[in-house]
């Protein structure tokens, strides 16, 4: 298995399965970068509180693209991480489901009046 499997730079070689990474290495900088999947995040919540603190969570993590469906560009620990956040609040008469949006696949996701911008990775979060 390689670090460098699934990199956007061009001076890293491919791992014959990319299914194995979890990130690469960017060796001009010598950092790690996690690698991040898109996953579709939609939930059923009976109780209004409980939704809204569901919700919170979730607008942090991901992009609301309908009432009760998140787009999310995750890394494994942040799946994981979510995941804790929302089982922890969650009650046994609500409804989860995650489900992941293989990247081979992004390229026929169907959108009508919504973001189309599936391919790009962009930061949720601005520092100043």
């Amino acid at each position: 298995m390689s670090l460098r499997s699934g990199c956007s730079r061009k001076n890293g070689p491919e791992a014959p399965d990319s299914s194995l990474s979890i990130g690469c290495v960017d060796e001009a900088e010598g950092t790690f970068k996690a690698k991040k999947q898109y996953y579709i995040v939609c939930y059923d919540i009976r109780d209004p509180r409980r939704w809204r603190k569901c919700y919170k969570i979730l607008n942090g993590y991901g992009e609301r693209l309908q009432y009760s469906v998140f787009r999310c560009s995750l890394t494994e620990k942040q799946l994981a991480e979510l995941r804790f956040k929302l089982v922890k609040e969650m009650d046994a008469v609500d409804n989860l489901l995650i489900a992941p949006i293989h990247p081979e696949y992004l390229k026929n996701v169907f959108v009508l009046n919504m973001p189309e911008d599936w391919d790009a990775e962009k930061d949720r979060f601005l520092l100043f």
